[in-house]
């Protein structure tokens, strides 16, 4: 079928006219069937031949592919039948399908693998392993693969990285990073990990300032290793984060007054570091700064000249549970097992075993040190400690960066103490510049031996010191209230053994020492006396119900600047006792006491005094009504050898020089 038209082309003033005819065939294409008109025109996109083998006796249309061993073919134009596939004026070679096809089925077999283990290893990403070649860009590709996929990392070398590497949201496990570049300033991290997990894992900062692991929220490290970073080893900033079994070997912080090894940073909470280990670091071990709910459970750090363990900057539920750090350099010394400093606050340290070694110039350097913490609990921990405090507590001065903070409430209970030559546990301001008293300290359940000053309580309101052992007080007080504020007790405690005097109140006021008991005092050698108590410028001391037995030689001495001190309802078990209050107080009474072997007439004096005789006991033994000195109404004798049919001994009816004695309590025969 054919159709002819006729047209007119104008071009200025000329004319041009002809036809043009359009007919249904064209020269080697079949018709249609049914006939109608169809368009052939040019087409943009390759098809493939069907069949897709190229046959010689075959017409292709332009643009069409076919192969040819093991090649891809594209025409150019309409291929006539006869026409080589070489030949190039018809025929352009495309590529090398079985190549091609070998890479496409490839990449399709890594694929299935890696879904069906899960992981990829950044081997069969061109990372080499070897420690010295830069892998960073062959690391960040697995990655971004891993990332896509939902895939796991693995490695099996060292890889030698030059910048950041960051990873979230994937697992990776057994890959160890060797940092290989230049040195950096501020906070830079070898390995940055958020939404992720790492196990088995390793960073080696070669000796050059990078932070080895910064770990992001939503993140858990598993037996991992942080080495020869110079800016710290793992540093947290972040909300749910665990960290359990890791380890961090020779690494330092740039800046010691705030960072730490193991660091937990401002903002961060719920922070878990278990079972971790820090060895020959320099700075602070585990540290929590203006974190909150971070708990170091478990955790060791031996041998750092800086604090082992550290919360401050307003840290807030801070817990070291079971923790434990040996410090044993002598001559570079400047920090403690663990301190609680600038306005940290509910702090929990519970079942921890600290040992500092040697002497240092610091009063900061002890075993724990409380500078400016409130709410703290020290609970079943042992210490030991050789030339400094086992614990201080004191307040920390405003200064550059903080405030100044009053430590308050805190509470030592069932703690072990093994310290020579300094105090067991000392409660001071310190600082003149912080005017006001430490406030609310308990002491109770705790074990003392064989220390020098047991307790040295030095402006603290509100002491409350019970139930605790004394054994062995060696060469100074058990405990000494100096300048001590007010509202201090003393109760239920045991002092045994004490070559000197237990309780010494020097410059305070307001002291309570009831219901302990004072066994086998010894004489100090060079005194003139060894009694329980000591007073000297102190003032409204409360000594009762108290039972003292064996060799003291007093009950209180007091100066003449010492006045208002209470003897009452105590049981004093000590034949060797020369006085009951000694020396020139003013004011007081005693009275309702119990005495076993004093002769009260030659044992008491001082200025102001109210002595109610009638109301205090007077019990001994001898084989006789006494026949000498004074005695008073109720005095007592007991026989010392009492037998059958006998009386029990004798009682004073009516006091005088030697009072009117009478035989009491008969023995059945």
């Amino acid at each position: 079928m054919q159709n002819t038209q006729a047209i007119n082309v104008k071009a200025g003033s000329a004319v041009a006219t002809g036809s043009v005819t359009v007919s249904d065939s064209m020269p080697g294409v079949p018709c249609p069937d049914p006939a109608g008109y169809k368009y052939v025109g040019a087409r943009y996109v390759p098809l493939f031949a069907d069949p897709i083998e190229w046959n010689i006796n075959s017409t292709y249309e332009p643009l069409t592919i076919v192969l040819n061993e093991g090649n891809s073919y594209t025409s150019k134009q309409f291929v006539p039948v006869g026409v080589d596939i070489n030949d190039e004026t018809y025929w352009a070679l495309t590529g090398n399908f079985n190549a091609q096809y070998e890479q496409v089925r490839t990449g399709l077999k890594a694929e299935v693998k890696y879904r069906q283990q899960g992981f990829v290893t950044l081997e069969e990403f061109g990372a080499v392993g070897d420690g010295r070649t830069d892998d960073t860009e062959k690391i960040n590709l697995a990655i971004e693969y891993a990332e896509a996929n939902s895939l796991s990392i693995v490695g099996y070398g060292v890889y030698g990285v030059s910048s950041t590497i960051t990873v979230s949201g994937v697992n990776v496990e057994g890959v160890s990073l060797k940092y290989i570049g230049a040195d950096q300033a501020g906070v830079y991290p070898v390995l940055s990990v958020q939404n992720s997990s790492l196990s088995k894992c390793q960073v080696n900062g070669n000796d050059k300032t990078v932070v080895g692991i910064k770990i992001g929220s939503n993140s858990s490290l598993r037996e991992c290793l942080s080495d020869n970073c110079r800016y710290t080893g793992y540093l947290i900033e972040g909300n749910f984060i665990d960290l359990m079994g890791c380890a961090s070997d020779s690494c330092t912080y740039k800046d010691v007054f705030v960072g730490g090894v193991y660091q937990v940073m401002s903002d961060s909470s719920f922070v878990r570091v278990v079972n971790c280990l820090a060895t020959n670091n320099v700075g602070k071990g585990f540290s929590a700064i203006n974190s909150s709910q971070v708990k170091f459970i478990g955790c060791k750090n031996d041998e750092t000249p800086d604090n082992a363990f550290y919360a401050g900057h307003g840290a807030d539920g801070v817990e070291f549970s079971d923790c434990s750090c040996v410090k044993t350099q002598p001559s570079s010394l400047n920090g403690s097992a663990l301190k609680i400093s600038r306005g940290a606050r509910n702090i929990t340290v519970k079942g921890c075993d600290y040992t500092v070694g040697g002497t240092s110039g610091s009063s900061a350097v002890c075993g724990i040190y409380v500078d400016g913490g409130s709410n703290v609990l020290i609970d079943g921990c042992e210490i030991s400690t050789t030339g400094v405090n086992g614990i201080l507590v004191t307040n920390h001065p405003a200064d550059s960066v903080d405030p100044a903070t009053v430590s308050e409430n805190v509470e030592i209970a069932h703690c072990k103490f093994n310290v020579a030559n300094s105090n067991v546990i000392r409660v001071s301001p310190l600082d003149t510049t912080v005017s006001a008293y430490v406030k609310n300290v308990t002491i109770r359940d705790c074990m003392f031996e064989n220390t020098t000053i047991t307790l040295y309580i030095q402006g603290a309101e509100n002491l409350d010191v019970r139930s605790c052992t004394f054994d062995g007080a060696a060469t100074n007080n058990a405990i000494l209230l100096y300048e001590a504020g007010t509202c201090k007790t003393i109760s239920n405690c045991v002092f045994t053994n004490c070559n000197v005097v237990p309780i010494r109140c020097f410059n305070t006021s307001g002291a309570v020492i009831e219901k302990c008991y004072f066994k086998d005092g010894g004489k100090w050698v060079g005194a003139a006396t060894h009694e329980l108590v000591t007073l000297a410028n102190a003032d409204n001391v409360w000594f009762i119900n108290n039972v003292a037995e064996g060799g003291w030689l007093n009950g209180i001495t007091q100066d003449a600047d010492s006045e208002n001190v209470f003897i009452a309802f105590n049981s004093l078990q000590t034949p060797s006792m020369v006085y009951i209050l000694r020396n020139n107080g003013k004011g007081g009474a005693i009275l309702g006491n119990v005495f076993k072997g004093i002769s009260i007439s030659s044992n008491i004096y001082g200025s102001g005094m109210t002595i109610q005789f009638n109301s205090n006991i007077n019990v001994s033994q001898n084989n006789a009504a006494p026949t000498d000195g004074t005695w008073q109404r109720g005095d007592r004798v007991y026989k010392t050898a009492p037998a059958a049919g006998e009386n029990i001994g004798w009682v004073c009816t009516a006091a005088g020089t030697p009072g009117t004695w009478k035989t009491f309590g008969a023995i059945e025969a």
